[in-house]
């Protein structure tokens, strides 16, 4: 299983909020956005964008996955980000997000929003290497 540098984020789902910063895909230039609703799972984070592959922040990570995140108070990491395609991850994702706290009260934009996940940067290698991460 992909770790965050050998972090267990998870306490990260008592966190008000979870920031992300971009790669703008025409500037080149950091995009910062931060969210209320979102899910920590050991392996993953999940966000729903209401706006779906509209936002633009959902374009520069198709454009450019790489991605950096940190809670309030906590220190940036390194990840990427990709949008969820697979039926049954989106609803892993939407149920995930659903459970927590706030993801309670907003069912609605659950339901019809945009799944996004969010891995170590490393998750990446792991597959490309068939589970194995390079040293």
């Amino acid at each position: 299983m992909p770790d965050w540098d050998g972090e267990d984020l998870t306490g990260w789902n008592s966190k008000p909020l979870l920031h992300v910063a971009t790669t703008g895909r025409r500037t080149g230039e950091r995009r910062k956005k931060w969210w209320l609703v979102f899910a920590v799972l050991p392996e993953v984070i999940y966000l729903i964008e209401e706006r779906g592959t509209r936002a633009d922040w959902v374009r520069n990570i198709i454009a450019e996955p790489r991605v950096k995140i940190r809670v309030d108070g906590g220190e940036e990491l390194d990840a990427r980000a990709r949008v969820v395609t697979e039926p049954y991850e989106a609803e892993r994702a939407k149920g995930a997000v659903r459970g927590t706290d706030i993801g309670r009260t907003l069912a609605d934009l659950i339901e019809w929003g945009q799944p996004v996940a969010i891995e170590p940067a490393r998750a990446e290698s792991a597959r490309a290497t068939g589970g194995t991460t390079p040293a």
